[in-house]
């Protein structure tokens, strides 16, 4: 994660789709706490704070959170942190930690790790069980390489199943507002009608424009 890339329009679905899941917007019981894990590392696209036809209505809210730090040009990590656009409990690290959240997201570059040649890389993550809890859900954030997009997430999708078999079968959502990314949701067994549920209201509103289903 980089203070360059704050508030982008990659930022604006991420935390769109956090706080979908979290119950945030729109509001929904359970609200389920959260984790983020930054992983720092010291073209960026933010046109999309002046197109409100096309994004304002996915969240209204954090629309404008996030168009006022574009504009007042104090896009930094720590000024997500302070936000509270992901809840005034959502709890943000340096690395993996269980503790006590329902739900983790880990933010590196470029997503998972596949090989060992990723796995020396800081750009990105690994999945240990010692550090997810088999309550927690999983989401991740990751990049497209240059084969076949629907190979790539068939990959992903038959790796993290295998890596957290103790969880729900994983979901991947391809979100392409300019240049494809996206998120890898693997629900706890705990939370999976929860997490279903939110899915579906986010393909079946405004982001469905933004959103797909593998």
């Amino acid at each position: 994660m980089r203070n360059q890339f704050i508030a982008d329009v990659g930022d604006f679905g991420k935390y769109g789709l956090l706080r979908a899941l979290c119950g945030i917007s729109p509001p929904s019981d359970p609200r389920l706490s959260l984790n983020v894990v930054w992983y720092r590392n010291e073209g960026k696209q933010f046109d999309y704070v002046e197109q409100s036809k096309k994004f304002a209505d996915c969240d209204p809210e954090l629309f404008q959170d996030l168009k006022t730090l574009v504009h007042d040009d104090s896009r930094t990590v720590e000024s997500i942190e302070r936000s509270g656009i992901l809840g005034p409990e959502t709890r943000f690290h340096a690395q993996p930690t269980t503790g006590e959240s329902d739900i983790v997201f880990l933010d590196p570059d470029t997503g998972l790790a596949f090989n060992d040649k990723q796995r020396s890389s800081k750009a990105h993550a690994t999945l240990d069980k010692a550090e997810l809890g088999s309550d927690q859900t999983v989401v991740i954030y990751q990049s497209f390489g240059r084969s076949k997009h629907v190979e790539q997430m068939a990959t992903w999708k038959r790796e993290v199943s295998r890596l957290l078999h103790e969880h729900h079968e994983p979901q991947i959502l391809r979100y392409r507002p300019v240049f494809p990314r996206a998120f890898i949701i693997v629900p706890s067994k705990r939370h999976s009608s929860w997490i279903d549920d939110r899915v579906e209201v986010l393909l079946d509103g405004p982001w469905r424009r933004h959103f797909k289903r593998f």
